[in-house]
């Protein structure tokens, strides 16, 4: 069903509901207006899942390096939907064991690591599929990995999180929201909000395989489009500068390698700026990830650059004994986060705490967020939609 294109629905229908994006949140949220008894239409300019969402570090996890910054919140969140998942979709979540070396050189030392992985381990609560942190020598750690250096490794610790396949995961979500009763159809670009006194009440939408265009009336209008929240639309009102510098891109960059010698992951600090990045088996390779540097431009000419590649196997290599080269990369791809902009913050600082907002009377624009924990936001997303449409709440 998720191939099947039913633009009559679309040019016929009204909905409670019109979402403007494809990818992880967009689906989830059009997923749980669905199952409520919303008349959802949700449309996609290109493949579901074509953009961010496919560009993650295919991880589902709590994100142990947000507890550095004290987003205790945020962590508790994504580690219990970390459980959630891998109760509803079992099929689609990988137990993975994280290595964590620690050298002379690191820049956490071994008591602040254990004392966040207890907390982690603490925030994850029971019944996950996964199990708490061990600690290790030197000697252990280096038998849990070879690849790694052994000069100035002091110990170490492992860590249990899971892998996943970000596009495999968006494809059924579409797929059940379309058995929930949406009107999916992807290859279909909003062009323009319709608005009427002063309030959003749909899109102009073109059909990106005929060229045929034609008007969709909804209540509310989610957009969801993530890097291009404040581009793809003609919106009415204009925004503002100040809604502009609201929205700030970030480029994760990875890198495909060939597979480590454990089979295990890895979470290591590159040397060069104290960035964290993971090693992550993937398909019988290691994906090498990620960066986090500012974008400006448009999104769809986002490109994995030579400096890109050279940071990421930079970093990699002062920890490994044979070092990684260009030749061993066997691929590679960017995506762009949408975060909400913190003056001042460098780019991998920024939150990734997730906002759903009325930027526009009529049209909620879903910010931020995580792959991890994006059905839970979906949730509260469609808790404040039932709101604007003066439905009573779900949790009464």
């Amino acid at each position: 069903t998720i191939m099947q294109r039913d633009i009559d629905r679309l040019k016929t229908e009204r909905f409670d509901v019109l979402v403007i994006g494809g990818g992880i949140y967009g689906s989830w949220i059009a997923y749980q207006a669905a199952v409520t008894g919303l008349k959802v239409a949700l449309v996609e300019k290109s493949d579901w899942g074509s953009a961010t969402s496919a560009s993650s570090s295919k991880l589902l996890h709590g994100g142990l390096r947000y507890l550095e910054r004290f987003e205790v919140g945020l962590v508790r969140k994504s580690l219990h939907e970390r459980r959630e998942l891998n109760r509803l979709l079992p099929h689609h979540v990988r137990p993975l064991r994280f290595l964590l070396p620690v050298y002379s050189h690191s820049r956490v030392g071994r008591f602040r690591l254990k004392l966040g992985l207890w907390l982690y381990d603490r925030l994850a609560g029971k019944n996950q599929p996964v199990s708490g942190h061990q600690c290790f020598s030197a000697n252990a750690m280096l038998k849990q990995e070879p690849a790694l250096k052994n000069d100035k490794l002091l110990g170490g610790f492992s860590y249990g999180d899971c892998g996943t396949d970000d596009a495999r995961v968006i494809l059924e979500v579409v797929d059940s929201a379309i058995t929930a009763g949406a009107a999916a159809c992807h290859y279909v670009k909003a062009e323009q909000l319709l608005v009427t006194d002063g309030r959003v009440t749909g899109a102009k939408l073109s059909d990106c395989e005929t060229g045929d265009t034609f008007d969709v009336n909804a209540s509310i209008v989610v957009n969801a489009s993530g890097p291009w929240v404040n581009r793809q639309l003609d919106i009415s009102p204009k925004p503002t500068a100040a809604a502009d510098d609201s929205i700030r891109l970030t480029k994760g960059v990875h890198l495909v390698l060939p597979a480590m010698e454990s089979g295990h992951a890895v979470l290591l600090t590159a040397r060069s700026d104290g960035r964290v990045f993971f090693l992550i088996p993937w398909y019988g390779r290691t994906l090498l990830g990620t960066t986090d540097t500012d974008f400006h431009g448009d999104p769809a000419t986002v490109a994995v650059e030579p400096a890109d590649i050279d940071y990421l196997l930079s970093a990699a290599n002062d920890y490994l004994h044979t070092p990684w080269t260009t030749d061993d990369v066997l691929g590679t791809f960017a995506g762009l986060r949408t975060l909400k902009n913190e003056t001042g913050k460098s780019a991998s600082g920024v939150s990734r705490e997730w906002a759903f907002e009325e930027l526009s009377p009529g049209m909620m624009t879903s910010i931020g967020g995580k792959y991890t924990s994006a059905r839970v936001d979906a949730i509260a997303a469609v808790e404040k939609v039932r709101k604007a449409l003066r439905l009573p709440s779900l949790k009464d």
